[in-house]
């Protein structure tokens, strides 16, 4: 389901070089075996993970998702079933091989539009407490999502979705999933 258009392209892709113009988010129940998204920590309890640094996970802008998303799969120990990133980079629906942990920007557009709040320009922060009210979302919790953005070493940013808040907190915190895509 395609969540946000930008008619005049945003970079992405693994260097930033192509352009994009649509972001697209994973259906509801989009892990087999599960009902509604699944939690993971930001990163593995391996190696650190939950307390190092990720060179080059700090892309905050819509488009810097999937290189982010990259970067934290990179990291040695990062597992699917522990990993938020890497299970969001496992999904293949539709047969394509690019979702990713979205943005900090690409999860609050992201929470706008399951929200139903119409758009009005990127920097709006998302303050919707209307769950699942926008065309096509559903099965979202009312709860926090993970982004692929780094906030410190230890840290990643976040947004609660009852409230669109973005905060940020610890790597081994426990929190939603979903994984977008752009083309």
């Amino acid at each position: 389901m395609v969540f946000y258009v930008r008619a005049a392209g945003f970079d992405c892709g693994v260097t930033l070089t192509s352009t994009c113009n649509y972001l697209e988010a994973a259906p509801a129940n989009w892990l087999t075996g599960t009902t509604g998204d699944p939690t993971r920590s930001w990163a593995t309890n391996i190696n650190s993970n939950q307390t190092t640094a990720v060179i080059g996970a700090d892309g905050t802008l819509i488009g810097t998702g999937y290189q982010n998303s990259l970067d934290i799969v990179a990291q040695t120990g990062n597992v699917a079933a522990t990993s938020a990133a890497v299970e969001a980079r496992a999904y293949q629906g539709n047969s394509k091989t690019d979702w990713h942990l979205p943005s900090k920007d690409e999860l609050n557009q992201m929470c706008k539009w399951q929200g139903g709040l119409a758009w009005t320009s990127d920097a709006t922060t998302c303050s919707s407490t209307t769950l699942n009210s926008g065309l096509g979302a559903s099965g979202f919790s009312t709860d926090d999502y993970w982004s692929s953005s780094e906030s410190v070493d230890y840290g990643a940013w976040f947004q609660n979705f009852t409230n669109g808040g973005q905060y940020d907190y610890s790597k081994n915190a426990t929190f939603y999933v979903r994984p977008v895509r752009a083309f």
